[in-house]
């Protein structure tokens, strides 16, 4: 018992130590101070998400409520000192990476489904869904090694059949914790079949904008709730099947 209580202590002040810290950092001003604090902030969101989770896996709500509402006070301040830093000009002066094209090529992940496939030509990429009666959606995914925390990513793609579901900050599992976007030529809100389409994306701290070049689509902005993914892959949800084809994914990585 008194180990478990020395244990819970250390954590708690290790906690609000990294927001003092992160805080103080910011204080000084500059844009290295800028960098600086920002990394502290990073560091402070991912340590403090994990002593969160494992305080949920226990039985102490104290403990539950004393993280979550240290969790919450670094994503605030984390999300100011993005917004101080990732200013539209600086954003329009990073470099692209293109998903398409080289070694990125490679570092495509796909799940394992009846039917599903993909394979790249000439800079394009041509999905093709599970086949009938298949156990579950295909996924594929980039990102997974690098992590990807705030970006912002440019796409052109065309739908012949069925649609797709893009997943931001994808972790282990497309789950409640995923932000989506379903885009498809069925239903409600139903996209042209085989029209190119761009569309643009950006997720950068608590704040995400989903836009594309369709005048009947009104552009969505919207703040993420502070249980969502902070980072992680992209990924692409295809669902039986569907067909498509994406002729530009480029990412602009930020952090």
């Amino acid at each position: 018992a008194r180990v478990a209580a020395a244990k819970a202590t250390a954590e708690r002040v290790h906690a609000e130590r990294l927001l003092v810290d992160a805080k103080a950092a910011a204080a000084l001003g500059g844009d290295a101070s800028d960098r600086a604090a920002l990394a502290r902030y990073t560091q402070a969101e991912d340590e403090l998400r994990e002593l969160l989770d494992a305080a949920f896996q226990g039985d102490d709500a104290q403990a539950r409520k004393h993280f979550t509402d240290l969790y919450r006070q670094a994503l605030a301040e984390s999300d100011a000192q993005v917004e101080r830093i990732f200013t539209p000009e600086v954003i329009e002066r990073l470099p692209w990476l293109d998903l398409l094209s080289g070694a990125q090529q490679q570092h495509w992940a796909a799940s394992v489904c009846a039917g599903f496939a993909h394979h790249f030509d000439n800079g394009a990429l041509h999905i093709v869904g599970p086949a009938k009666g298949a156990a579950g959606d295909g996924i594929l995914s980039i990102g997974d090694r690098e992590q990807w925390r705030d970006f912002v990513l440019e796409m052109e793609f065309a739908i012949a059949k069925g649609g797709m579901t893009l997943c931001f900050r994808l972790g282990k599992l497309v789950d409640r914790s995923v932000e989506t976007w379903t885009l498809t030529v069925e239903g409600d809100d139903a996209l042209s079949t085989l029209r190119p389409y761009t569309a643009r994306a950006s997720f950068i701290g608590s704040s995400a904008t989903l836009a594309l070049d369709d005048q009947d689509f009104e552009p969505i902005q919207a703040r993420i709730h502070w249980t969502m993914n902070r980072l992680g892959a992209l990924g692409i949800v295809v669902p039986e099947g569907a067909e498509l084809m994406f002729t530009r994914l480029r990412i602009k990585v930020l952090r």
